[in-house]
């Protein structure tokens, strides 16, 4: 790598490759990290905050060590660790009684402010005005695990964005795309028809994506919503369990193209209705991705 870009060293010989691997390697297992967490978090709903515990830790992420709160607060979509290049710092996830035993309380929310507060930093290079989080490097205040489907909002909101003309040239395209992974979508499926019908628990959490919206329904979104929203539908394992007890394995299995080539679309207060041949399918509609939340057979 430093052969064919001609990168200079500013230690040891290797060192860059060597912090762009290990950074990777981090992410990767931060994903990793915290897919187990959510499958887990009916019996482990919180997380705390642990540096690395040594002198070489940053100062700023010493201050939220032993920050304690549940899975679901909007402090793990910035500060989920790492935080930054060669960031050591973890979380763990705590049942109700592993806090009581180990004396720990849930932070509240007034302590957060003085970690979530944006601040404006100028580029020297470029006078470009940056907001940035205290103790968090450039570019890694996000959430690694969540991460992985960043792409594909920022496709589904773009796309809403678009004028209809060019939505109906596009969306195509994108379910095209999306549709690659069918394979694995109909795997998946056959997975947890298995684990339903075995009586093991399901993949609390996870979520696969069955496409994008067709321009009929999206024109039926825009039109009654002045919000910003997406194209991109999502469906979780609790989910299609249900639909697997509502319109059986095949249908479940079919159910990328069900939402994607809907006949009829009606919606109201942020839920819309898709009417196909065999099944009405409901899905909450939201900013960054919209979520299937029934299915009922017709």
């Amino acid at each position: 790598m430093v052969a064919k870009h001609g990168w200079s060293y500013n230690g040891k010989r290797g060192w860059r490759t060597k912090t762009i691997y290990r950074n990777n390697k981090n992410t990767a297992r931060a994903a990793g990290r915290w897919e187990q967490q959510q499958r887990v978090k009916a019996r482990r709903p919180y997380l705390l905050y642990l540096t690395a515990g040594d002198q070489r830790g940053r100062p700023q992420h010493g201050k939220w060590n032993y920050i304690l709160l549940p899975i679901e607060h909007n402090f793990w979509d910035t500060h989920y660790p790492p935080n930054g290049w060669l960031c050591r710092c973890k979380v763990v996830n705590l049942s109700e009684a592993e806090i009581k035993r180990q004396g720990l309380t849930v932070t509240p929310e007034n302590a957060l402010k003085e970690h979530t507060k944006y601040f404006t930093e100028v580029d020297a290079n470029t006078g470009e005005e940056l907001q940035r989080l205290p103790g968090i490097d450039l570019g890694w205040d996000y959430n690694p695990g969540k991460a992985w489907l960043g792409g594909d909002i920022s496709a589904g909101k773009t796309l809403c964005k678009q004028d209809k003309h060019i939505r109906e040239m596009l969306i195509p395209k994108f379910n095209d795309a999306v549709n690659t992974g069918e394979s694995h979508f109909k795997k998946h499926i056959a997975t947890t028809a298995a684990k339903q019908a075995l009586g093991r628990q399901l993949d609390d959490g996870a979520k696969l994506i069955v496409g994008h919206l067709n321009n009929n329904a999206v024109d039926k979104v825009i039109a009654k919503s002045a919000l910003e929203h997406s194209t991109l539908v999502v469906i979780d394992d609790a989910m299609i369990s249900v639909s697997l007890a509502a319109i059986g394995f095949e249908q479940t299995a079919n159910l990328m193209q069900l939402i994607q080539q809907a006949s009829s679309a009606a919606y109201n207060q942020s839920v819309l209705k898709l009417t196909t041949d065999s099944a009405l399918i409901t899905i909450q509609v939201m900013a960054d991705f919209n979520r299937v939340v029934a299915v009922e057979k017709l």
